[in-house]
């Protein structure tokens, strides 16, 4: 194990009991050598990352020769105790300044010769190439991205970079040419880097790998999920985040695994205010949904899935008209009534209420998210559309059966375990009621190109009954790449006339939705 590193191995260490990682921080000597050059990827040329140390004491942040950064600061050194989110990460460690080749143009010249030579102007996120010649107020200075040596700095007479276009080597061999070779010297601070930037310039290369490359925002709380290995920076990552995103007052880190029944999972807060209250509001598809998200289950990454679902219930997908309602609800004619079974806090039954006025009897077997979906109903004024219930799903089920609840479409977007409760339409009772179904799925391990016959299968198994793919108009929408091997998938179907004999399940046999044994 301990020949994949230390980073690896004090990662391994801190998952498991965090308290020894620290302990091994404060006892032991762990150094990597290997430093790394933002100059590789043209983003701060001549700028190195400081020696990573753990022993007593460790360094964070950018470190240089005089001659390569005049105005970078001294590397800043933090003991243990000190490494805290406020704490961890110094934008004046960012701060360097580097000299490159300019053309020196008169300024009606500039639109003329910027247009012939942009592909040779710097190209730096945040970072002007056109700025006055402070020499002449007359001029412009177009500023190359080619770096100017410091030795050529010292040279009275300045000497083109030889890796420019003969077309601006020739304009500039001109003798009559009233474009002159400049140089001009460029400051990038902390501001003008990104967060992938700023945590390349923080964490070892050997980590670098592992920095993740997307995060979800639900309203003002970032949601990361930190590999091991980058867990020794995550208050760095957390302060870059919430640097970087002005709208981003707190950031937490999964620290769990997703619990099945509620799709909610433990989290740590690694910058903002520590103080358990993730209450966040979020406007999606134009209705506002406000939220606990340590409570409840949201995902912003289903935002088009929402809206495509939504819109193919109420007979907007590609246009498409409303289709004859069996339900007998609704207002406008066409989708009557819709049954969420597993709705949370309403992603679908509110916009389905307050964009098209369909009737939605939304369930959820979570009490937080059953309160947060009142909570909603009632902030967007949607009362007299949507009837919330707190149920299992299959008693839910069970419910409309029993009461010949007729819907027109069901919507069960629980994708870990959504498929296992179709199992409970068995003995399905409401005569000449076929809604059509819309479940979500994960598919795991199946073999490329087989994914969407796997999740048919799965359809047919819990339902009891198979389904035929012409008469009961089955198709599936392929929803994302959840992990390798791992798609969503969402399986949309008639309610097959199969399920009518099938025997019904018993919800004594269930708790919270999962069968005992």
């Amino acid at each position: 194990m301990l020949r994949r590193g230390p980073v690896f191995f004090l990662a391994l260490v801190y998952m498991l009991r965090p308290s020894c990682a620290f302990q091994i921080l404060r006892t032991a000597s762990l150094t990597s050598s290997s430093s790394s050059s933002l100059s590789s990827s043209s983003l701060l040329p001549g700028l190195r990352l400081s020696e990573f140390r753990l022993n007593d004491k460790f360094h964070i942040g950018p470190s240089a020769s005089s001659s390569s950064f005049a105005g970078l600061r001294p590397r800043r050194t933090m003991s243990l105790s000190s490494f805290h989110p406020a704490s961890s990460l110094s934008p004046e460690q960012f701060t360097s300044s580097d000299t490159f080749y300019a053309l020196s143009v008169p300024a009606r010249k500039t639109g003329e010769i910027l247009k012939l030579h942009k592909a040779e102007l710097l190209n730096r996120p945040k970072v002007r190439n056109v700025v006055t010649d402070e020499s002449d107020k007359s001029r412009r200075l177009l500023i190359l991205k080619n770096p100017c040596p410091s030795a050529t700095l010292s040279s009275t007479d300045l000497s083109p970079p030889t890796n420019l276009s003969p077309q601006l080597l020739a304009l500039l061999s001109e003798s009559a040419s009233d474009v002159k070779l400049s140089t001009s010297s460029v400051v990038t601070t902390y501001a003008d880097l990104t967060v992938d930037q700023v945590l390349r310039a923080v964490i070892p290369p050997s980590v670098t790998s592992e920095i993740p490359s997307s995060f979800e925002t639900v309203g003002h709380i970032a949601h990361v999920n930190l590999r091991p290995a980058v867990l020794p920076w995550k208050y760095v990552v957390g302060k870059a985040l919430m640097d970087k995103n002005k709208h981003i007052t707190k950031v937490v880190n999964k620290v769990g695994q997703i619990s099945e029944v509620f799709r909610t999972f433990p989290m740590e807060v690694i910058a903002g205010p520590d103080d358990g209250d993730y209450t966040t509001t979020v406007k999606e598809g134009g209705v506002r949904f406000e939220m606990d998200f340590g409570r409840v289950y949201w995902n912003s990454k289903l935002q088009y899935e929402h809206r495509r679902v939504v819109d193919r219930i109420a007979g907007m997908e590609h246009g498409g008209a409303h289709k004859k309602s069996t339900s007998g609800g609704g207002k406008k004619g066409g989708v009557g009534r819709v049954a969420d079974v597993m709705a949370g806090i309403g992603p679908f039954a509110v916009p389905l209420a307050v964009k098209h006025g369909v009737e939605v009897w939304a369930n959820d077997l979570n009490p937080s998210s059953y309160q947060y979906l009142k909570k909603n109903i009632q902030i967007n004024k949607c009362g007299s559309n949507i009837k919330p219930f707190n149920l299992d799903g299959r008693e839910f089920i069970h419910y409309l059966s029993d009461q010949g609840v007729a819907v027109d479409h069901v919507v069960m977007n629980l994708p870990a375990i959504a498929v296992e409760f179709l199992d409970a339409f068995r003995g399905w009772k409401v005569p000449g009621c076929r809604p059509r179904v819309h479940v979500h799925c994960f598919v795991k391990g199946a073999e490329e190109g087989t994914e969407e016959k796997a999740a048919i299968a799965r359809c047919e198994r819990a339902l009891g009954c198979g389904l035929d793919m012409k008469e009961d108009e089955v198709d599936v929408h392929w929803v994302r790449d959840v992990a390798p091997k791992k798609p969503m998938l969402c399986v949309s179907f008639l309610l097959p006339s199969g399920v009518e004999g099938g025997e019904r399940v018993r919800l004594e046999d269930y708790v919270d939705g999962i069968r005992k044994g």
